[in-house]
């Protein structure tokens, strides 16, 4: 179905103050302008791009203000789920997955199915269970649609990220490859370095407690290139974090101990304490584990 933004547009441009003349001249002539803003044309995306341009707007910016300030339902819906999973609300959580669980369509499934699992994990969290449990089919569907994605976009991996830790590790190892080479197709997104470090800070963990020291200096090194952006605080704390850690596997047990500790430490003055609770749990793991004995090696 094609979408007609120029009624869109024409608000946008008005509310901007910009004549016809000053969005139109050299991209479209005036005789298609003006059925083109009443919503009897639709563009090239190659116009639709200059007139942007001369907007100052993004499109994706074009397409919230289309949508009435709201977005997509398929985005919606799993904004929906990540900011009930976020505040830890049980009840919307069920009340979402309850309505999404009658679709039949793939992306409707895969809604569901994200739900469901964060729906799990928050039962499980606010029990206090040591040991999170998910549904088998449903880790197994999630799986299945993410596999068979030759390339994932930004909502695939963003449901990827969330949930790292229900795949088993080879196929979590699959889908981390698969999703760092889809990522890079949106080097120029400005949501990128966000979304990147993301996906590498979530990675680290489930790469840690295998000791899969391989995969864990190559990742390591991945995120301390994608953590210097100027938004990236938290990241580039994690990134610390973890530094600490290989220096610790490295030999230099006092010099990483220190250096993760105080990542720890800038967290919980930026008011972090879930984040920092984690990171210090998995630090007493690993020194508790790695360091059990004078025989522990690594093996690259």
């Amino acid at each position: 179905m094609k979408i007609f933004y120029g009624p869109t547009i024409r608000d946008i441009r008005l509310n901007k103050g910009y004549s016809h003349k000053e969005i139109y001249t050299g991209i479209l002539s005036k005789s298609y302008a003006i059925p083109f803003e009443k919503g009897e044309h639709d563009l090239t995306v190659s116009k639709l791009e200059k007139i942007l341009e001369r907007l100052e707007l993004s499109y994706e910016e074009l397409v919230y203000i289309h949508n009435g300030y709201e977005h997509v339902e398929r985005t919606q819906n799993f904004k929906k789920i990540a900011e009930a999973a976020n505040s830890g609300n049980i009840p919307k959580l069920e009340e979402i997955y309850l309505q999404l669980s009658p679709k039949n369509s793939d992306s409707g499934k895969f809604q569901a199915a994200f739900a469901r699992i964060c729906l799990e994990r928050e039962k499980n969290e606010q029990t206090g269970s040591e040991k999170t449990t998910f549904d088998k089919k449903t880790v197994e569907y999630i799986s299945n649609y993410l596999r068979k994605k030759d390339s994932m976009f930004l909502i695939e991996i963003n449901v990827f990220i969330n949930n790292i830790d229900i795949f088993p590790y080879e196929l979590m190892l699959i889908l981390l490859k698969q999703s760092f080479k889809s990522l890079k197709k949106y080097r120029d997104f400005y949501k990128f370095p966000n979304i990147v470090s993301s996906l590498l800070v979530n990675s680290l963990s489930v790469i840690l407690h295998q000791r899969d020291w391989k995969n864990f200096a190559y990742y390591l090194s991945q995120l301390e290139l994608y953590s210097l952006d100027h938004s990236q605080t938290f990241e580039r704390i994690v990134y610390r974090f973890y530094l600490g850690i290989s220096l610790m596997i490295d030999g230099k047990k006092e010099e990483g101990e220190q250096i993760s500790l105080f990542a720890i430490q800038m967290l919980e003055t930026l008011e972090q304490d879930k984040t920092a609770k984690g990171l210090l749990g998995l630090l007493q793991w690993f020194i508790g584990d790695y360091f059990k004995d004078s025989k522990h090696t690594k093996s690259f």
